[in-house]
């Protein structure tokens, strides 16, 4: 099968990132064609490497570079216009080129509705990799960007989000298939018209369970980007209000991002240095998975975490908030770890200090993971995507 996936961008160590190659080697692997088109790649490097067959077309439409702050609204709906323009006609002569079966689009923004409305013979596929309410509220949730704190935007934004609704619950309209990451997912798409045209396949990771993990180092491990959605200075207030017989264990932050110079000075201000590693973006993250006992997470939204499933495929334990995404679905509260109300840091600091005091309940629990990680079998979740391609395409 000829398959060309459409993304974003490929530079970030996100699980995203991760997710879409790790896809793409395995289907590679399986004998299909498969090409990549990247909205922008702003020149860096693509982190996570592709298979060498695997055609990779960077279109260098960057809708960054339009000024968002600009109070010249026509000049910013011209710069709009003009960019859609030159991406629209750019994917079109792409696709007639590469001919493809399936075309996947992996995420959804402000910018590329037009996608499904391409006159193509290839059927189209949306996979979504968060919460829709990084996008809009959900049964009153919402956890993205304010539309605007000041000014006539202010006080237009209940329009301005109303307006922003009907477009991303119009934005399936389309594609053969949306493909979400989990159950928790799906109650969130509830409305949608054509139910049939829904369905959820779960992530996986191509790391081998690890059989013995050995918990000996007294270090909790997080990976993730340094952004708002991570919530990462929260996770240092909960660090620094463990008793002071948990100061010989460590946390080590592994990743990059806009806010990690934040991050570092509050490290400072608490005079946590030696109790707090900041580690850069890495391919190797085995090794820290390996050398760590307990994994963390405090992002206010997710979809479905790599890092949680590649932690629990190494048998650590988990103390995570119960963010909106599919939290619930990778940990099980009191199983093979905690699941904490939304920032809840006094409880989120008790059930921590508990596996880093209780070694029993600890290795109780490692177990428990392993155990739940074999859901996330590389090669069971790739026969549910190639069968569903099978169906779109024989549709």
């Amino acid at each position: 099968m000829n398959i060309l996936y459409l993304v974003n961008h490929l530079f970030y160590s996100g699980g995203m990132e991760s997710i879409t190659t790790n896809k793409i080697d395995k289907l590679v692997e399986r004998g299909h064609t498969v090409t990549v088109i990247i909205q922008c790649q702003e020149g860096r490097p693509i982190f996570f490497p592709l298979p060498p067959s695997v055609r990779v077309i960077d279109l260098d439409i960057d809708y960054k570079s339009i000024n968002w702050t600009s109070s010249n609204y026509i000049h910013k709906k011209y710069r709009l216009y003009k960019q859609r323009l030159k991406h629209k006609r750019l994917l079109m002569k792409y696709i007639e080129e590469i001919n493809p079966d399936i075309i996947v689009h992996n995420r959804i923004t402000l910018y590329d509705s037009f996608i499904s409305k391409l006159k193509v013979k290839a059927k189209k596929v949306l996979e979504i990799h968060s919460s829709l309410t990084a996008y809009m509220p959900v049964n009153g949730v919402y956890t993205g960007e304010p539309i605007a704190t000041f000014g006539l935007k202010k006080v237009l934004s209940p329009l301005l989000m109303f307006n922003r609704i009907r477009y991303y619950r119009n934005y399936p309209k389309g594609y053969e298939k949306l493909v979400l990451l989990s159950i928790d997912a799906c109650k969130e798409w509830e409305d949608i018209k054509h139910k049939e045209q829904k369905e959820y396949i779960y992530n996986f990771t191509n790391i081998k369970i690890e059989e013995e993990p050995s918990l000996n180092n007294k270090q909790v491990l997080i990976l993730a980007r340094h952004d708002r959605q991570k919530n990462l200075l929260e996770l240092l207030d909960i660090w620094n209000s463990l008793d002071s017989e948990y100061n010989d264990w460590c946390l080590i932050v592994v990743g990059e991002g806009p806010n990690k110079e934040e991050f570092r000075q509050k490290v400072q201000e608490l005079k946590l240095e030696n109790r707090v590693i900041l580690k850069n973006e890495t391919r190797d993250v085995i090794k820290y998975y390996k050398s760590s006992s307990i994994f963390v997470l405090t992002s206010i939204y997710e979809g479905l975490p790599m890092a949680l499933i590649e932690s629990q495929t190494m048998g650590l334990p988990i103390v995570s908030y119960d963010c909106p995404g599919a939290i619930d679905e990778i940990v099980t509260d009191g199983q093979n770890g905690y699941l904490i109300p939304m920032h809840n840091k006094e409880l989120f600091k008790k059930q921590l200090q508990i596996l880093m005091g209780d070694e029993a309940e600890l290795k109780r629990m490692a177990a428990n993971a392993l155990k739940s990680a074999k859901r996330f079998n590389n090669e069971t979740i790739m026969d549910q995507w190639e069968d569903l391609f099978h169906r779109v395409v024989n549709k």
